[in-house]
């Protein structure tokens, strides 16, 4: 390197004026460190992106209807078919549960176009995308827009529990209380309150009851409530 440098310099020297020799010599140094210098790392591309599920395969799955399943708040929203002794999940949107619900009878031969896919917790389910139930067409289309929206009451009441909800993951989400009405509590706040939601203990609650959405059917006709306060052993609780 100091043998190239010193080379450069001579070079220059004969080359210029003896007047410019020290200006030259300078700035053939600085060019020299500038080309020794390391470029600057390219950055490092990141992780590509997941692709994009555009299409979906549909299929179409013929079987005999099992049973009805509802969702935490028994609004229908799938059924059950045993379909080449495989038993598939068909799911539909809650809006087209009285349409579905008054088509289906359990025992009947139904055939469903829909997308196949398996749950995280392995279970076969088919999104439907029609159904075809003794004639009878079921599409599934958006919700009709409702001139306005319906609008949640505020209600209280009490009684004695009569049923602990939880969900898929063994976490409590609610509670019935005289099988008629649903109280719903986050499961953070289920676990403060711990052994105190026991079966048959007395509950007093105020909250906001859910309304019913266009086109939806329920199984039992319960109330669903949105709970702010519940009262247990005496004791009020506000739940955020």
């Amino acid at each position: 390197m100091t043998n190239s440098i010193n080379s450069r310099l001579r070079l220059f020297n004969h080359l210029l004026a003896p007047g410019k020799v020290a200006l030259a010599g300078v700035l053939m140094l600085l060019s020299i460190c500038v080309m020794a210098q390391p470029g600057r790392p390219r950055p490092l591309a990141g992780p590509p992106s997941p692709p994009r599920e555009g299409l979906q395969t549909v299929s179409t799955y013929q079987g005999k209807v099992i049973r009805l399943v509802t969702n935490d708040d028994y609004i229908y929203e799938g059924f059950y078919i045993l379909s080449n002794n495989d038993s598939l999940l068909v799911k539909f949107p809650p809006h087209l549960g009285a349409e579905v619900v008054t088509s289906m009878k359990q025992g009947a031969m139904v055939s469903v176009n829909g997308v196949y896919n398996v749950a995280p917790l392995g279970e076969k389910e088919i999104m439907m995308i029609s159904i075809n139930a003794n004639g009878k067409i079921i599409v599934d289309a958006a919700p009709p827009t409702p001139g306005t929206m319906p609008a949640e009451t505020y209600v209280s009441g009490n009684g004695s529990i009569s049923l602990l909800q939880t969900n898929k993951e063994g976490e409590m989400t609610g509670v019935v209380v005289d099988g008629k009405a649903i109280l719903r509590i986050p499961p953070h706040v289920a676990r403060k309150l711990g052994n105190l939601l026991q079966n048959n203990a007395g509950i007093s609650y105020t909250g906001m009851k859910k309304a019913n959405n266009n086109g939806e059917a329920s199984y039992g006709g319960y109330t669903i409530v949105r709970c702010k306060t519940i009262t247990v052993n005496g004791q009020q609780y506000v739940i955020d």
